[in-house]
């Protein structure tokens, strides 16, 4: 890869023929030709590579009842917050199934509408599920870890001093139970749960 970035910066140095103004010239054709072929030979090896080093781990078929496109509102218990948030997500495999990518949408009474997209993959150094969240309300991402027991996927993590928990329960192939937690002490305690269907 090294040597094509050189190749590509020493033709792009190249002065042009004077006198040729815009128009095409030998030289801009051997750039444009040298450009297509780098490009499509980076392609090409990323494919081959993703393909013979990067297994899909069983970790996350184990998770595969989770893609779709789903819906819900989530029922908060927070006072002041009796109206129910509307949810919807989409989660789709990418990175030769390296990732599980989860694009959502909130929408909360008086609060308006945000999104954000979720990263997830299996660690397998750490024997745990490891996910990064990235939302139109903060500048940084929120990093989670967590486990799937066969029935629910829970997943962790801390941000500006508060650590939450979300559970993911899937319930037959188009509902999937939403469960929102916060720690308080010792203890978590519930803040919210819906029950996402599947859109049909």
């Amino acid at each position: 890869m090294l040597a094509s970035q050189i190749r590509l910066k020493t033709l792009f140095m190249r002065p042009p023929p004077l006198g040729h103004g815009g128009q095409s010239t030998p030289h801009n054709s051997t750039v444009m030709k040298a450009v297509f072929t780098i490009i499509c030979a980076l392609s090409v090896g990323s494919v081959a590579w993703g393909q013979e080093l990067a297994a899909v781990p069983k970790e996350l078929k184990d998770l595969s009842g989770l893609v779709g496109e789903w819906q819900g509102e989530l029922a908060m218990t927070i006072p002041g917050m009796s109206d129910p948030i509307k949810m919807t997500s989409t989660v789709s495999v990418k990175v030769f199934g390296q990732y599980q990518e989860t694009v959502y949408t909130m929408d909360a009474p008086g609060m308006g509408k945000f999104t954000g997209h979720q990263f997830l993959t299996w660690d397998e150094n750490a024997k745990g599920y490891k996910s990064w969240n990235f939302d139109d309300q903060s500048p940084a991402p929120r990093m989670e870890t967590g486990s799937w027991d066969g029935k629910k996927l829970v997943m962790s993590g801390e941000q500006g001093g508060m650590t939450s928990r979300v559970t993911f329960e899937p319930r037959g192939k188009d509902v999937v139970h939403f469960l929102l937690e916060m720690k308080q002490g010792d203890s978590f305690v519930k803040l919210g749960e819906t029950d996402y269907k599947r859109k049909a």
